[in-house]
């Protein structure tokens, strides 16, 4: 019976919609919108506040700062920006251009990045080069970057740091069918994950062009020199930026919300969503006002506001006499359009149930008999993706999205294709009833309670069954049991709570405990970790952290089960738990390096109080005093330290712990400090967009972790080499590192590693292993090894210049020691055999070893005697190795 009434009810929507109006309405607002600009955005939201209002609602407008500074649930608003003027020309190239403008802001508005800045009036002449280019050396400074076609635009930092005075792109989506359109650039940040420019961001200028322009720009550049005028007067400025919300008021001041985002200048993304929530508002309006259904229950919000930003806004703003009431709601986003029949949608965690699931999965069923022989819903799944962020449940707005299926390469997202033609009319009516259905059915009194728990016990034990077939693990099973009977429970939102506990009664909710004798060391240690919430909303912009201590959250924090780890933390739960459910729930495959990489991303949301961590077994300044105590190292010692921060789990106090504690037990502490400038280095062109010239002053170029860094923020001086520095606290520092010069062989008899072995040093490996071990490229420079050579890199001295230079004698190519942990590689296994003693002690998830430089050094000289190529691999596919093994 109750998918017959949901039958009814979407053919009633389907029949009453008013799709004239909805495209009508999705044509002008996307039309107010394309020009990008703050003030184009002024413009939308006031249309759509006027609409509403001439619709006979009551909207309302809240002003949001526009600064670059304000921040709701770490989530920091863009700066306002505005232009009317953005030119890229080519004045000069080996290649004729039939048209040398090639992007121009007045004919299409994507051609100017958003959040460029202004140039003199007569432009800028300066060179375009390609990314490529770049990474082989060519000097960027001032000039345009063409990146490569398949770099997305995001974080451009990499390219600002060389001194760029821009980008230029042809990346597209689905571009391989829509050759001649544009990408909408929505993202171009100094930053390493928000999504608009901020107060802190440099400037920059960006323009995407399309990928048949690209291309040959590209072949330009790779035929002579190719200079190109550059004209903007892009400003950044502080304004403000608004959210539009009405309501359709029910009986009771519980509320259920229809989320479309404003400011985006494309049909399906997402005019088309703003059009149709409020088609739909009029729609549930005329039908209860017609008789055809009751009166709602309870309020349908409509909210449009900037994606994902603008709703931690609103939420501030609607406060939290409102949000509490929060029934749940559904995402108007990016709706199918023309030619995308593959239908997928997502729902909520079970850390957010929501009783509407239900009547989504009901509508799902019945829609091929309704629609025959349309669209396909191929896809369930769960998360919190960009505006359905909001049901995590410290926001507890549990949300759906219905959405096409397609894989990213084939989807047409923010290309300019993606214009109001492309909007199927049918299509979009569809997909509105079973939007308008799922609304109805959460607000409205058109089934009755017991229909409605009946349909949601039996697609309740539907999903129970189906995960007793896929594992015979009951504590897994009890997992999907206790998250079913919640989703139940959550029908005490709409139904009397007696009548809603008698079904939910039925099933079990005992929690079986998750017994695995052969856990990984990482799954263990995330067993002794309780975290806990102690901020609002998800975290994204990490803005409580220092900008250059910034970095991306696992999956993005939105798109994977990182998300719905955070989400269930409630204080009680250990994390190994929480990991474990969350992989099962999204139907991913467990791995340790899963494991370690959520842990890691616990305790960097733990440094900057998002979280706090009770830890059963913490690792301590003390502890490790121990460790190093009981492999040997003693107060006369010097400790060539090899590490990763996270490799042994995390000490309390971080990488000043870990320093400290290696400086209780000895007496002069060295790390690499390395950094990677070359251009040309193992005999080709670098490749790799790490490249960045050698300047001693800048810490956050080193490569090798933040216990180098955090020693040279403490003070400790630096060796002054272009590739291989050191760093160095403790009473033999400067003798250890003052013969090191900038164009030393890199490991040769000047190095730290030279005078660390004089120094009768040790070398300590934590949390790394031999694979780390440096020293050992000293053995092949005193073996004067042929497969050493030159490298050019890039240097910037104290005055700023950058000078180009030949490092002899360096390290191209492979090495045996590279893979893996190195121990079982021929010049650990060959050492250990002759007699090397290799100390190690188990540390948290991980070892310490520590190795005698003298001893390792005596026996790894015979071990070159007898064979010059014993730190080369013996893969006969290797073409540096093979090379060189004759």
């Amino acid at each position: 019976m109750f998918n017959e009434n949901v039958k009814k009810l979407l053919k009633s929507i389907y029949e009453n919609l008013d799709m004239d109006f909805a495209m009508k309405e999705l044509e002008t607002l996307c039309a107010l919108e394309y020009g990008q600009t703050f003030e184009d955005y002024q413009k939308s939201s006031r249309y759509v506040y006027d609409l509403l209002e001439k619709e006979g609602f009551s909207p309302e407008l809240y002003d949001f700062k526009a600064d670059g500074k304000t921040t709701y649930h770490d989530k920091r608003l863009p700066i306002g920006w505005t232009a009317t003027k953005g030119k890229l020309t080519v004045l000069k190239s080996t290649m004729k251009f039939e048209n040398p403008t090639v992007a121009d802001f007045e004919t299409m508005p994507f051609s100017l990045i958003k959040h460029s800045v202004s140039t003199p009036e007569e432009g800028i002449r300066t060179k375009l080069i390609t990314e490529e280019q770049v990474w082989a050396g060519e000097d960027c400074a001032g000039a345009m970057v063409l990146l490569d076609s398949e770099t997305r635009v995001f974080n451009i930092s990499k390219y600002l740091d060389l001194g760029a005075l821009g980008i230029v792109s042809d990346y597209l989506s689905g571009g391989v069918d829509t050759p001649d359109c544009t990408q909408w650039v929505n993202a171009c940040t100094d930053d390493c994950e928000h999504w608009h420019v901020q107060s802190e961001d440099r400037d920059f200028i960006g323009f995407s062009v399309s990928p048949r322009i690209g291309k040959k720009l590209r072949s330009a550049c790779c035929k002579g020199v190719v200079e190109v005028l550059v004209e903007s007067d892009g400003r950044r400025y502080e304004t403000d930026i608004k959210g539009v919300t009405a309501t359709l008021k029910g009986k009771t001041n519980k509320e259920f919300w229809l989320f479309a985002h404003l400011y985006e200048p494309l049909a399906s993304d997402n005019s088309m969503g703003v059009a149709g929530a409020i088609t739909l508002l009029k729609l549930i309006r005329i039908l209860s006002e017609k008789g055809i259904i009751p009166k709602p229950n309870h309020t349908i919000r409509v909210l449009f506001a900037l994606e994902f930003y603008g709703y931690s806004a609103m939420y501030e703003a609607l406060g939290a006499e409102v949000t509490k009431n929060v029934l749940g709601g559904l995402d108007l986003d990016g709706l199918p359009e023309k030619d995308k029949n593959n239908l997928k949608v997502m729902f909520p965690p079970y850390s957010s149930p929501f009783f509407a699931s239900t009547f989504m999965k009901s509508a799902i069923e019945i829609y091929p008999e309704v629609f025959p022989e349309t669209e396909v819903f191929t896809k369930a799944y769960v998360g919190f993706d960009d505006d359905a962020f909001l049901g995590d449940s410290t926001t507890k707005v549990p949300t759906m999205w219905l959405l096409f299926d397609e894989e990213r390469s084939k989807a047409r997202w923010h290309n300019s294709y993606m214009d109001f033609s492309q909007i199927d009319k049918e299509k979009y009516a569809r997909m509105l009833s079973v939007l308008g259905t799922v609304t109805i059915l959460s607000v409205c009194d058109v089934i009755n309670p017991k229909e409605m728990l009946d349909n949601a016990m039996r697609l309740a034990e539907e999903k129970i069954a189906k995960e007793s077939k896929i594992s015979g693990d009951n504590s897994r099973l009890s997992f999907f049991k206790i998250g079913e009977r919640e989703i139940i429970l959550d029908f005490k939102k709409i139904i009397q709570p007696s009548l809603v506990e008698k079904y939910a009664q039925k099933i079990d909710n005992t929690y079986l405990d998750f017994c695995d004798k052969n856990m990984s060391l990482w799954q263990s240690l995330a067993k002794t970790i309780i975290p806990k919430r102690e901020t609002i909303g998800l975290p994204y912009d990490m803005i409580r952290a220092p900008k250059s201590e910034r970095k991306p959250l696992p999956d993005g924090v939105l798109y994977g089960p990182f998300g719905l780890v955070l989400s269930a933390m409630d204080g009680k739960k250990d994390l190994e738990r929480l990991i474990r459910e969350s992989i099962w729930e999204m139907g991913e495959v467990s791995s340790d390096s899963i494991f370690k990489r959520y842990v890691n991303g616990v305790y960097y949301l733990a440094k900057y109080g998002y979280l706090s961590i009770e830890e059963k077994n913490p690792l301590t300044k003390k502890d490790l005093i121990i460790a190093l105590k009981e492999l040997g190292i003693k107060k006369s010692d010097v400790v060539l330290l090899h590490s990763a921060l996270s490799g042994c789990g995390h000490v309390q106090g971080g990488e000043n712990a870990i320093i400290d504690a290696f400086l209780d037990c000895a007496n002069t502490l060295c790390c690499p400090s390395f950094t990677r400038p070359y251009i040309i280095f193992e005999g080709e062109v670098n490749r790799e967009d790490r490249f960045r010239p050698y300047d001693k002053k800048d810490f956050e170029n080193i490569s090798t972790g933040s216990i180098p860094k955090t020693m040279l923020k403490r003070g400790a001086i630096r060796s002054n080499h272009a590739t291989h520095s050191w760093c160095a606290i403790g009473e033999k520092a400067r003798e250890l590192l003052s013969s090191h010069s900038l164009l030393d062989a890199p490991t040769g008899e000047k190095s730290p590693l030279a005078n660390a072995l004089k120094m009768k040093g040790k070398v300590v490996l934590y949390g790394v292993g031999a694979n780390a071990f440096t020293f050992v490229h000293y053995l092949e420079y005193k073996a004067n090894a042929k497969f050493l050579a030159n490298a050019v890199v890039k240097v910037k001295n104290d005055l700023g210049e950058i000078t180009t230079e030949v490092i002899h004698k360096h390290l191209p190519g492979c090495r045996d020691f590279y893979s893996g942990n190195g121990f079982s590689s021929k010049i650990m296994t060959r050492a250990k055999k002759m007699g090397l003693d290799v100390k190690s002690v188990k540390f948290g998830v991980g070892n310490i070893y520590m190795i005698d430089l003298e001893e390792f050094y005596n026996i790894g000289m015979k071990l070159f005697e007898d064979d010059p190529n014993v730190t080369l691999c013996d893969d006969p596919n290797c073409i540096f190795c093979r090379k060189w093994d004759k």
